[in-house]
């Protein structure tokens, strides 16, 4: 048993097929918030177009029947070689297990889509493009034959069935490396950044507006370490359609050494420049109070904020490196190679857990290790020399410096 592992249960995912009518399969995992909402993760498979296989985050509301999530391209392209970066997905649930929507992504290309659920994991069953299609998704032109989609369950009746439940001691959620960024209007944005491959990092946490007014908001996005580029979007809790505030607050930022600068942007027409700086651990949510006669409100078509002078930063390529596990390649088929670094002397016990958190590898327990990088290679196999089944596993290293943890996609 690893070290502080608790037996309460918690409820696991529950899975689910969606297929649209261009026969793009995406695996689901949608998780109960309570009140009716899920946040929804899992994998969107392009191969069949030549791509690879995609990263999804988003969520669902069975107030709504809104389902949207986002696929996030791991070998960023700039709409280059025919793909994009970003493909987001927007479907109403009209129940039967039948879908209609829309999608779209960051190289203008947009359309409808029809789609059906299943209950299960895709298993990403071979589909074949018709003689003369050609799909990238960051082509210009865009030849799909649509296809008839196989007959669907409704997704709510899947989702209020009993979910199973795992340990949480063997829980799957990540252990994320907390940031905070502050950028010159004083205001604070905790993160946690959760690496999802070489280069891509998921961005979750959260934005502290009660100085002007406001709330906590919720935030998600991602950082690309190849081009340097921090991108999120702060969601209002409580929206009210820009009469005191805006719903949404995206922010970009370009990271160079210490520094961060770039741009925010509302739904309510308000953007301009921003400078932050990024330090380790959480915020903690200082006070800050606004000056005499400045106001902030983000719906407002007006802002008038004094500008602050930035604390000392860190750089934030630093602070990520120190705590990760670099897993190559990733997806894998046969094998693959696990690496991270210490910083000091420490035991080290490293295992992997399928997506139900079920113990599947040990590759290292309690072993002494010295600092400096350290490479383990799995080959695919369980502890009972199984091989692992196609989807989705983590990576967990425990040692004295912390608890490091990183998703990998099995794909024999």
């Amino acid at each position: 048993m690893l070290t502080g592992m608790m037996s309460t249960a918690i409820a696991a995912g529950i899975k689910v097929c969606l297929t649209n009518s261009y026969g793009e399969q995406a695996s689901l995992v949608f998780m109960s918030k309570g009140g009716g909402d899920y946040d929804v993760s899992g994998t969107y498979n392009y191969q069949i177009f030549g791509g690879t296989i995609w990263s999804v985050s988003g969520t669902f509301s069975t107030k709504t029947h809104k389902l949207h999530f986002v696929a996030t391209n791991p070998d960023p392209h700039n709409c280059l070689d025919g793909w994009a970066d970003y493909v987001t997905f927007d479907y109403t649930c009209q129940g039967n297990g039948n879908f209609t929507g829309s999608f779209r992504n960051d190289c203008g290309n947009a359309g409808s889509l029809t789609a059906t659920a299943v209950k299960g994991d895709c298993g990403y069953r071979p589909v074949t493009i018709t003689k003369g299609e050609f799909g990238s998704t960051g082509s210009s032109k865009m030849v799909r034959t649509q296809i008839v989609l196989p007959k669907g369950e409704d997704l709510l009746k899947i989702l209020a069935a009993p979910a199973p439940a795992i340990s949480q001691n063997n829980s799957k959620a990540p252990a994320g490396i907390p940031v905070c960024v502050v950028n010159d209007f004083g205001e604070q944005s905790s993160l946690v950044a959760t690496q999802v491959n070489s280069t891509l990092w998921a961005i979750t946490g959260s934005i502290d507006y009660r100085f002007v007014g406001s709330t906590i908001w919720p935030v998600k996005g991602v950082y690309d370490n190849s081009k340097k580029h921090l991108h999120y979007v702060a969601t209002n809790p409580n929206p009210d359609h820009c009469v005191n505030f805006a719903d949404k607050v995206t922010f970009d930022y370009n990271v160079s050494g210490t520094s961060l600068s770039g741009h925010f942007s509302n739904d309510c027409g308000v953007y301009g420049p921003l400078n932050a700086t990024a330090s380790r651990g959480d915020c903690g949510y200082s006070a800050l109070k606004l000056r005499n006669e400045e106001y902030g409100s983000t719906g407002s078509t007006k802002m008038q904020r004094s500008r602050i002078t930035l604390p000392p930063g860190e750089a934030l390529d630093k602070i990520l490196a120190e705590r990760i596990i670099t897993i190559s390649p990733n997806p894998a088929v046969q094998s693959t190679q696990i690496s991270f670094t210490l910083n000091t002397k420490s035991k080290v016990t490293l295992q992997i857990y399928d997506e139900f958190g079920n113990l599947n590898c040990t590759l290292a327990k309690d072993v002494l290790l010295n600092e400096g990088k350290h490479n383990y290679t799995w080959n695919l196999r369980t502890d009972k020399g199984y091989a692992a089944q196609r989807g989705t596993y983590w990576v967990k290293a425990i040692t004295s410096e912390g608890v490091m943890m990183q998703r990998i996609l099995v794909m024999q």
